[in-house]
């Protein structure tokens, strides 16, 4: 479980990394003095570009299916039992006479 949480918790974490990275290089080098054909940062540009729009739609269709998954399971149920108790004769009310 703890091997799970954490293995979760890298990968959103290398998810945001990617969007955040791409943002950033998107805003410093939108106005760059372009070499023409073959400009390795144009190339950088669109591979930002690329991978902001998979995770667009890769959380586009995410979502939806979440809100489907809750609605057809329903709110969590919660089960409430009492504690168990050993059964003795006085928990079934049993009278002891001589």
């Amino acid at each position: 479980m703890k091997k799970t949480r954490v293995l979760s918790w890298l990968i959103a974490a290398a998810v945001l990394f990617v969007i955040l990275g791409s943002v950033v290089f998107l805003a410093v080098e939108a106005g760059h003095d372009c070499s023409g054909h073959g400009c390795p940062v144009c190339a950088q540009l669109e591979a930002c570009e690329e991978a902001l729009q998979t995770l667009a739609l890769a959380a586009g269709a995410a979502l939806p299916a979440a809100g489907a998954a809750a609605w057809l399971l329903g709110p969590p149920r919660l089960s409430v039992r009492p504690p168990l108790r050993p059964a003795t004769l006085i928990t079934h009310k049993v009278k002891l006479s001589n």
